[in-house]
C-alpha cells in the first residue's frame, strides 16, 4: 500500500485540489494493515468506484525459480533454459508480448491501469461526475481488505454525497471466456463452503461391530456429493461447476488403534443463486441418505464375514451448526474465549481451523448421540454479484456494457462478449445484491465464529447495492508458475475500454 499511497499523492499534486487521499485501518485484519484510498471530484453525486486486489497468491509453484517469480526478466531468461515446458508456454517465453511473474496478471496489472486512468481523469479535468479508486488487501486469503473496506465506502458515500453508479473491477478477463472472444462481465460468482462433521462410534478395532467408523461414513458422503449435478448453478447461457470436496479428514489429537469417532469434510460450491437456506435442506438431506447407506453397507459387510452387527441404539441425527451452538450456549459455552485462546497464532491459523475449532469445543458441552452429523458452512463466503436487470443503475449498466461490447469488437479487432458472472471470486461480492437476509443468516449463522472470524456489515452491503463490471486485463496461467500477461491487449486496449466506460457510465441519461 506504500508504493500505492506514494503515486496517489504524486496523482494530488497535479490535480490541482481535485483528489482527496482517505487512509484508514483495515478492521479485524490479523496483520493491523491500512488502506489507502483516493476520491477524484468532479460535479454532482454519480460515483464510479475503482477496485482491485493488491495480494498475490504464494510462489511455492515455482519451485526452484521461486527467488525469480517477482523478478520478470530474471525469470523469463531461466524459464528459457527449462526443458520440455508445454509448447505455449515456450511460444509466449520466445515472444516480446508476454511478461512472466507471480502478480503480474493476478492482478498488479489491473491495478497499475486503474491509478493510470485515475492519472489520466486528473489531467483531462473531468467535471460530471467522481471516481473513488479503492484498492483492498487479502482478496486471495478471506477478502478482509474488501469486508473492511464496506464500512468505509458507505462513510464516504455519505459524507461527500456521492451516489455509485458501477464498480469497476479490473481482474484478468481469462476465467470464463467463451472460445477466442474476450469476456466482459457484469457479475461475479459467489462460493460458499459447505461442511459436515461426521460423529461415529469408537471402539478397538479388534472389535470393530461395537462402534462406527466415521471415516467410513465421511467418505461415503464424499462419493454421493462430489459432482452431484443439482449443485451446479448456471445463470444465462453459462453453467458453473458443481460442488467438489476440498478436504477430507479424520479429526483426533493423536495415533489410536481405537476407530476414528469424528471426521471431516468440506466442499466448494460456486453459487450464482442466492437461495442458501434452499440449499442447506437440500444438502443436510443429501448427507443423511448417504449416511443410512453407509451403515447397511457396513452392517452387510460385517454379516458377509460373519461377525456380529454394529450396536446402534438410536437412528441417524443431522444438525445444524446454529442449533449445535445455541445448546452449547445454553450449557455456558463462549466462542470468544476460544477465539481468546488462540489469539497468539492466530496469525498462523487460518479461519477455517478456527471455525472448526469452535465446533469441536461447543459439541464437548452437549450429548449428540452417534452416529450423527454437523453440518453448515465454513469461511469464506461469498454471495454471488450478479445483474438482475431490475434496477435503474443496473439496466443502464447492462445496456451500456453491450453497446461498449459491440463497438470494441468492432475498433479493435478483439471479439469482444458480454458474460453474466465472472468464474472466479472477487471483492465485487460484497456490494450488495439480491441475496436476501434470510438467506444471509441461513450461512452465517451455521458458520462457527462468524461473527468475529468472518464479519460482515451487512447494512452497508444492503446501503451500497453497486453494479459492476469486470474490464480484465488479458494473459494466461494465473496462480501457476507460468503465469503472464498479454502486454500488448493490457497495455494497448484495455486503458482505452476503462476510459471510455467510466466516461460514459458518468455521462449516461438515466432513464427511469
Amino acid at each position: 500500500m506504500a508504493l500505492i499511497e506514494k503515486q496517489l499523492e504524486e496523482i494530488r499534486a497535479i490535480s490541482g485540489g481535485a483528489l482527496k487521499i482517505f487512509k484508514y485501518k483495515v478492521p479485524n485484519d490479523p496483520f493491523d494493515r491500512n488502506h489507502v484510498a483516493a476520491l477524484l471530484k468532479g460535479k454532482g453525486p454519480r460515483t464510479v468506484i475503482l477496485i482491485g486486489h493488491v495480494d498475490v497468491v504464494d510462489t511455492s509453484p515455482y519451485g526452484s525459480l521461486r527467488d525469480l517469480a517477482f523478478n520478470p526478466e530474471l525469470l523469463k531468461e531461466a524459464m528459457r533454459g527449462i526443458k520440455e515446458l508445454p509448447p505455449e508456454v515456450e511460444d509466449d517465453l520466445k515472444s516480446r508480448r508476454f511478461l512472466f511473474g507471480r502478480g503480474v496478471l493476478d492482478m498488479k496489472a489491473g491495478l497499475v491501469l486503474e491509478m493510470n486512468l485515475l492519472r489520466e481523469l486528473v489531467k483531462a479535468r473531468i467535471e460530471t461526475g467522481n471516481v473513488l479508486f479503492c484498492p483492498v488487501v487479502d482478496e486471495e486469503r478471506d477478502s478482509v481488505g474488501m469486508r473492511g473496506a464496506l464500512p468505509f465506502l458507505k462513510e464516504v458515500m455519505e459524507s461527500e454525497g456521492l451516489d455509485y453508479v458501477a464498480c469497476v473491477n479490473t481482474e484478468p478477463c481469462e476465467l470464463g471466456g467463451a472460445d477466442d472472444k474476450r469476456p466482459i462481465f457484469i457479475g461475479s460468482v459467489g462460493k460458499l463452503m459447505p461442511f459436515v462433521l461426521v460423529l461415529g462410534k469408537p471402539s478397538h478395532v479388534g472389535e470393530p461391530w461395537l462402534g462406527i467408523n466415521a471415516a467410513h461414513l465421511a467418505s461415503r458422503i464424499v462419493l454421493d456429493l462430489e459432482g452431484v449435478p443439482w449443485s451446479s448453478d448456471e445463470i444465462g447461457d453459462d453453467r458453473f461447476p458443481p460442488m467438489a470436496c476440498m478436504e477430507i479428514s479424520v479429526v483426533r489429537e493423536s495415533y489410536s488403534v481405537t476407530i476414528p469417532d469424528m471426521a471431516l469434510l468440506y466442499f466448494n460450491k460456486l453459487a450464482v443463486e442466492d437461495d442458501h437456506g434452499v440449499f442447506l435442506s437440500s444438502f443436510k438431506k443429501a448427507c443423511e441418505e448417504s449416511l443410512r447407506r453407509a451403515i447397511s453397507d457396513w452392517e452387510e459387510r460385517l454379516s458377509l464375514c460373519g461377525l456380529p452387527s454394529p450396536t446402534l441404539e438410536k437412528g441417524i441425527r443431522i444438525v445444524e451448526v446454529r442449533d449445535v451452538i445455541d445448546e452449547a450456549r445454553r450449557n455456558g459455552f463462549r466462542e470468544d474465549s476460544v477465539i481468546s485462546a488462540q489469539a497468539s497464532n492466530k496469525e498462523e491459523m487460518d479461519t477455517r481451523k478456527m471455525s472448526l475449532m469452535i465446533l469441536l469445543e461447543a459439541i464437548k458441552t452437549i450429548p449428540i448421540e452417534p452416529p450423527a452429523a454437523v453440518v453448515g458452512f465454513l469461511p469464506p463466503y461469498y454471495p454471488s454479484k450478479v445483474n438482475r436487470n431490475k434496477s435503474v443503475k443496473e439496466k443502464m449498466l447492462r445496456k451500456l456494457a453491450e453497446d461498449l461490447c459491440v463497438k470494441w469488437s468492432n475498433r479493435f479487432g478483439e471479439p469482444f462478449v458480454l458474460k453474466e458472472a465472472f468464474g472466479g471470486i472477487t471483492d465485487l461480492s460484497f456490494l450488495g445484491g439480491g441475496t436476501s437476509v434470510e438467506d444471509l443468516r441461513a450461512v452465517l449463522d451455521n458458520m462457527p465464529g462468524a461473527s468475529t472470524l468472518y464479519p460482515l456489515d451487512l447494512d452497508a452491503m444492503r446501503m451500497l447495492d453497486v453494479p459492476v463490471i469486470n474490464i480484465g486485463v488479458g494473459g494466461k496461467d494465473a496462480h501457476k508458475w507460468t503465469e503472464r500477461l498479454d502486454m500488448e491487449f493490457s497495455f494497448r486496449v484495455v486503458p482505452d475500454m476503462l476510459m471510455e466506460f467510466v466516461r460514459e457510465i458518468l455521462s449516461a441519461d438515466f432513464v427511469r
